[in-house]
């Protein structure tokens, strides 16, 4: 393995901003934390009748959602990467009316084909300044 190489494994996937990430992977790792996500949120609604046993599980979905939050971001963001687009657009998933439509279109949208700004390769890390010739001046 070179030095400074990323693997991409579930690290780079969940928490990473680098490089970029196709549409499967992007909508699976959505369901992997709504599923996450539903487990505390299962226990809440089981255990309702209880006093401490909600709040704890409550802690629980709180943790869960703020972790999930900043993974979903940085999905988000590598999936931008992939369509050629900037980071600062993963703020169109905070808005409630774009929210929606933002996520569609980040499913379905297909991403650039080979190389872009941002890697060479659909899910895998950025490894080094890549550039793909369109930023070059005309003489």
């Amino acid at each position: 393995m070179q030095a400074g190489h990323l693997s991409p494994g579930m690290g780079w996937l969940l928490f990473s901003p680098s490089g970029r990430l196709g549409r499967l992977a992007f909508f699976l790792a959505w369901l992997f934390w709504l599923a996450v996500a539903g487990v505390p949120a299962a226990q809440i609604v089981a255990h309702r009748t209880e006093v401490v046993t909600p709040m704890l599980w409550s802690l629980v979905f709180i943790l869960v959602a703020a972790v999930s939050v900043v993974s979903l971001v940085m999905l988000a963001i590598k999936r931008l990467h992939d369509l050629n687009q900037p980071a600062p657009l993963a703020i169109c998933l905070f808005i409630p009316a774009l929210s929606l439509f933002a996520f569609a279109a980040l499913c379905l949208l297909p991403g650039t084909a080979g190389a872009n700004d941002y890697g060479p390769a659909v899910n895998q890390p950025k490894t080094r300044p890549f550039h793909t010739g369109r930023d070059t001046e005309a003489p």
